[in-house]
């Protein structure tokens, strides 16, 4: 099932992105983008992602070229955008834990330390997970209520949340929806949004470099 609207964002000539009311949404530096909105201007090197399957850069046709662009990810089962650090990161172990570093960026460890505010592995089935390891700060999942509207889902210690669209492909688009239908990879923590996509097809599907729409084409 195609995941990625037909017809899923647009970027104005002066840097406003608009969701076209996609079916699993649209996020700008791990935030999501409500249908309707138009208070967002894109800067060089924000994180556009889309419905939870995968990630552009955008970068400005006068700005220099986005540090590592064009490097690759490398292999994993998925990637994690701090939307923060504006940060792209291939996850590549399982389980992981992560924590904020020093400078307030999500990273990830294969080691548990006290700074540790969750836990990614698979379960039985094979699906991937998020569990809260503490109570405070809460970690938050971003339940998407409709097109127009998100709510939290707040995790007590040792509660888990799956992390993948599996499950709710079927659901019927801009309804009001329970748990379920949430938009899966969508958290915060103590401030910070990240988001988690999972089952990433390939490098070239995941990643890609958004074009500026003032760029003259030749």
């Amino acid at each position: 099932m195609r995941r990625v609207s037909r017809n899923h964002f647009l970027i104005l000539r002066d840097g406003h992105i608009l969701d076209l009311r996609s079916r699993y949404g649209t996020t700008v530096n791990a935030e999501p983008l409500m249908f309707g909105s138009a208070d967002i201007i894109l800067r060089s090197g924000d994180v556009i992602g889309l419905a939870n399957t995968g990630a552009m850069i955008f970068w400005r046709s006068e700005a220099l070229e986005p540090p590592g662009y064009g490097q690759g990810l490398g292999e994993g089962w998925g990637l994690l955008i701090d939307g923060s650090a504006r940060r792209i990161t291939r996850l590549t172990d399982a389980p992981l834990y992560l924590e904020l570093d020093g400078d307030g960026a999500v990273t990830t460890t294969t080691e548990r330390s006290s700074a540790a505010f969750a836990l990614l592995d698979r379960n039985d089935a094979g699906e991937f997970l998020i569990t809260a390891t503490r109570e405070e700060p809460a970690l938050v999942v971003v339940d998407r209520l409709d097109s127009y509207h998100n709510g939290p889902w707040v995790l007590g210690r040792d509660e888990s949340f799956p992390i993948e669209l599996r499950g709710i492909e079927e659901r019927h688009p801009n309804t009001v929806s329970d748990v379920e239908g949430a938009q899966r990879g969508v958290f915060s923590f103590d401030g910070k949004c990240f988001e988690i996509i999972v089952d990433v097809p390939s490098e070239n599907q995941a990643m890609s470099e958004a074009v500026d729409p003032t760029a003259t084409r030749h």
